[in-house]
């Protein structure tokens, strides 16, 4: 019976491609000594999702098309596809990870289409694009220090671009499609709530991967809101933050910067976000696998699974020592996600209210 599953799983995982356009585009470059508008749409014509949602361009639009010539023609845009093409040699790794993730959300999401991926690196747009059809990975982000054709950010964000982070900020994206919301709550505690399950949600999914991982924090920015949590939370309460909507006011709390401006400049960025981090985990922590949905008048059972999570998160060490093992070990944990009992996501997704999870959450009592 264990060697079906282990053959079953490896079935599975064979029916999701990511589509490296990189490289396609780098080599028929090489090939032909430049693109041609013939070439350009007989690459296109082949990935309509692509065209369509990401270039947002109609094959039968004559100067859509030249202009996309003239970009892939550019001499650094050709550049940025061979350094693309260079440092991500094999994509196999990332390629089972999101093999496991897809099927891990088809538990929860039994509806959930697996979309399209895809490999373009232009550094024009965002690092990552998500639609509920596609997903378009730009690498140029995660080229590194040095690299000539790193897109154009703060110093302090490089760092935070590695290998590592590819795959978490592709599931934090997800997560978001995913992810019920009432737009109409404008304060910041909402704001820390949502960013908080959304990474929550990551959390879940990739359960190897820690909280440092998919927020994108240093060791040091873990150990300083752990050790200035309740002076943090304080401030929040004196200053009657949690309830504000002035945009400028949360977006110091909220926002991707170099460090939060109200705690000085030892402190990490958005650490409202972490705030939400601890929020649903003292949801989750609080209601012990069960808790009433007023506003859909539901009941949802969740169950803990602590030392599950804990084995887990050491797998990242054990792929590190033993690399030809990896995938064995990431069928073995896809076998094991789905032997036991999970949280419930689709019913923590669902819930639209931020402030109804913070309010259970009890997070104070935490402190």
């Amino acid at each position: 019976m264990f060697v079906f599953r282990i053959l079953t799983a490896i079935l599975l995982l064979c029916n999701f491609k990511i589509v490296n356009l990189d490289k396609v585009f780098f080599d028929s470059h090489k090939a032909g000594n430049g693109f041609s508008k013939d070439i350009i749409l007989k690459i296109l014509s082949k990935h309509p999702n692509f065209t369509k949602y990401y270039l947002g361009i109609s094959l039968k639009d004559p100067v859509a098309i030249q202009n996309v010539t003239k970009h892939l023609n550019d001499p650094y845009q050709v550049k940025v596809f061979q350094e693309s093409v260079t440092k991500f040699q094999d994509l196999s790794n990332i390629e089972m990870q999101l093999n496991l993730t897809f099927q891990k959300i088809q538990k929860h999401f039994i509806n959930y289409k697996i979309p399209e991926i895809y490999i373009f690196s232009c550094g024009l747009s965002s690092d990552i694009y998500c639609d509920k059809n596609i997903i378009v990975v730009d690498l140029s982000y995660f080229f590194g220090k040095g690299s000539k054709c790193l897109p154009s950010m703060p110093e302090y964000m490089i760092s935070k671009y590695n290998t590592r982070s590819i795959v978490p900020r592709i599931v934090n994206n997800i997560a978001m499609q995913l992810s019920n919301y009432n737009h109409n709550d404008q304060s910041l505690v909402a704001d820390m709530v949502y960013y908080g399950r959304i990474y929550f949600f990551t959390k879940h999914i990739l359960t190897p991967y820690g909280y440092e991982d998919i927020i994108g924090y240093t060791k040091k920015n873990i150990q300083y809101v752990k050790k200035n949590r309740t002076f943090i939370w304080n401030y929040f309460i004196k200053k009657q933050l949690l309830y504000n909507k002035i945009k400028g006011i949360k977006s110091i709390f909220i926002d991707e910067t170099p460090h939060t401006l109200d705690f000085g400049a030892n402190s990490p960025g958005k650490i409202g976000r972490w705030f939400g981090i601890e929020i649903m985990e003292s949801f989750y922590k609080k209601n012990k696998g069960e808790f009433s949905i007023v506003e859909k008048g539901g009941l949802s059972i969740f169950i803990t699974n602590e030392q599950l999570s804990k084995c887990l998160q050491k797998s990242i060490i054990i792929n590190d020592l033993f690399h030809k093992l990896k995938y064995l070990w990431y069928i073995f944990e896809w076998l094991t996600y789905f032997k036991q009992k999970n949280v419930d996501l689709k019913k923590i997704m669902d819930i639209k209210n931020m402030r109804f999870i913070f309010i259970n959450s009890g997070y104070t009592q935490y402190m």
